[in-house]
């Protein structure tokens, strides 16, 4: 098993025919030292964009957020007075 299993590894590039009917010969790849910085430094430009996305993204938050935070401030103070009021006829009605 493990004899056929080398022999089936170091088998030749096979000739298949595409869609177009040319033949393209498929054989092993191997990957290079070279190929691997290759695809490295491709992510590591593509982390950094992406990284500087979201710095951008935070930047246009932040103001939303405080927005939101003073506006639930003011939800509050006007809830309060109204919400003593309910309080109050919900006791009267006792």
């Amino acid at each position: 098993m493990h004899d056929e299993d080398v022999a089936a590894r170091e088998k030749q590039a096979e000739v298949i025919e595409d869609a177009a009917g040319d033949g393209v010969q498929v054989g092993e790849q191997s990957i290079q030292p070279g190929d691997v910085m290759k695809l490295m430094q491709r992510l590591m430009k593509l982390m950094r964009r992406i990284d500087k996305k979201v710095d951008q993204l935070d930047g246009r938050l932040a103001p939303l957020k405080e927005f939101v935070k003073v506006a639930q401030g003011k939800v509050t103070e006007k809830e309060a007075p109204a919400q003593k009021k309910a309080k109050e006829q919900r006791r009267s009605k006792k």
